[in-house]
């Protein structure tokens, strides 16, 4: 286990499954970690007991959820890295110019469909980059 890696975490003895967290930085006895949580959805930052972290995250929809929190965060950087403006990469994708702008500064959560929607779209538009 390293920082950048999806784990389970159990937060209390009696509580029966586990969190989805993301993995910052390990210490000796300690670990912090951003939790996913559903409601509201956010990713929050808490520092845990290494030993409440009970392994690898399996794949499922809250994984791939958080991890796409995690690369809306990254939203801002990934379009200025193409040179295109909010406006024309909303237009580009098929969304409202303030979705986008609301997304990239974090002011409300976006709907995980918006999110996905954002995610493919500027994926799309890096590959168009990369192959011409």
């Amino acid at each position: 286990m390293s920082p950048g890696d999806w784990v389970i975490v159990r937060l209390s003895k009696g509580a029966s499954g586990g969190r989805i967290a993301l993995v910052r930085e390990l210490r000796d006895t300690e670990a912090d970690v951003r939790i996913y949580r559903r409601r509201p959805e956010r990713l929050e930052s808490v520092t845990i007991d290494r030993q409440s972290i009970k392994g690898a995250a399996p794949r499922c929809d809250r994984l791939r959820c958080a991890q796409e929190i995690v690369a809306i965060e990254k939203l801002r950087e990934r379009r200025q890295a193409l040179k295109v403006t909010q406006k024309e990469l909303a237009r580009i994708i098929g969304i409202n110019e303030q979705t986008l702008r609301s997304a990239e500064l974090g002011r409300r959560r976006t709907h995980r469909y918006n999110r996905r929607w954002i995610l493919e779209g500027i994926s799309k538009v890096e590959a168009m980059r990369r192959t011409s």
